[in-house]
Order: C-alpha cells, then structure tokens, then sequence
C-alpha cells in the first residue's frame, strides 16, 4: 500500500466514523482508549501477517482476531492468578 491509499483509506475510515449513530460512535470511542497492557497488545508485524492471509478483510479475519483477543485475556488472568 502506497503512501496515498493508505491515507485515503485514513480518510475515508475517518468519514465512515463521523457518520456512525451516537451510541456506535460512543462503544467504539470506548473500545479505542480502552488501554492495553503492551505485553497484550498485537505486534505490527502480526497485524502485517494477518492483513496478507485475509486481504485485509476484517470479516473473514474476525474469528481469528477475536481469538487473539482471548487468548490474551486469558494470559492476563493467568498472569493475576485469577484463572481456575
């Protein structure tokens, strides 16, 4: 991706979200400040790997990513010994 889609795709992903109804625009708000332990958090280079299998296609990819989501929660309850 050049330099000028990317920023297009910036763009246009900026539009898409001043559009969205005030309750979606609030959980989503919500769900990007919320912080996240770094040791947690998804490296460049595996969002990079994920972006080539699933050409970028965030409902192909969602089951994947909602299980690295997981998986780090549940290293982070293990991590507080909250895990049974």
């Amino acid at each position: 991706m050049t330099y000028k889609e990317a920023q297009e795709s910036y763009h246009r992903i900026q539009e898409k979200k001043s559009n969205l109804s005030k309750s979606d625009s609030a959980w989503l708000k919500e769900v990007e400040a919320y912080p996240i332990d770094e040791r947690f958090d998804t490296e460049t280079s595996k969002m990079a790997l994920l972006f080539e299998i699933f050409n970028n296609n965030l409902l192909d990819g969602f089951n994947t990513v909602f299980r690295i989501g997981y998986i780090a929660g549940q290293k982070a309850l293990e991590e507080k010994g909250m895990k049974k």
